[in-house]
């Protein structure tokens, strides 16, 4: 089985149908052999991405049922107000419905810029994107940090590195496991 994880740089798409002059993930890495991703990050997206060649994993790991958080640092511009947290961590209605509920934490805050780290247990497409604009905060960076228990540690933008043994077990209980939040919150 082959899994790695890249730190996908902006500017890059995650999508075999991708148009134009846009550049896909797996041809960005030139990888030898037949890989796909588990999940998704958008063109102006940056941050974790496992890629792998084992198809029931990565259906397993992506499956909506199995609510495996995903941690990302996302940087915005606009008044970041108490109830602007409330309401994204409670959920916020976007195009495709009601978000789960979810963490949003302050890391940072400067004069025209705050620096939040969320971490949810979905992956609509663009969530956070639309969850931000629902609460009229505009997204100027947005960095995956985290799927489950695989970090993005030291890479830089560009770089893979082949999963550890102890990232596929983790990995491999997350989807075994009944432990994955469900909608009702309950453990």
């Amino acid at each position: 089985t082959i899994l790695i994880a890249v730190n996908k740089p902006r500017g890059i798409v995650c999508s075999e149908a991708h148009q134009g002059n846009d550049t896909n993930i797996i041809e960005f890495l030139q990888y030898p052999k037949r890989i796909t991703y588990m999940g998704r990050l958008d063109k102006d997206s940056e941050g974790l991405l496992i890629l792998t060649n084992d198809g029931a994993l990565a259906n397993a790991v992506m499956h909506p049922s199995r609510h495996i958080k995903k941690r990302y640092r996302v940087t915005v511009r606009g008044e970041v107000t108490d109830d602007k947290l409330t309401t994204l961590a409670s959920g916020v209605k976007i195009d495709t419905g009601v978000t789960l509920p979810c963490t949003v934490a302050v890391l940072a805050e400067e004069e025209n810029r705050t620096v939040l780290e969320f971490t949810i247990a979905e992956g609509k497409n663009r969530q956070i994107r639309k969850m931000c604009e629902a609460v009229k905060l505009q997204i100027v960076r947005l960095k995956r940090n985290a799927v489950g228990n695989i970090k993005l540690g030291m890479l830089k933008p560009g770089e893979w590195a082949d999963l550890t043994a102890e990232e596929l077990k983790g990995l491999k209980a997350l989807v075994s496991s009944d432990k994955s939040t469900k909608r009702t919150g309950k453990k």
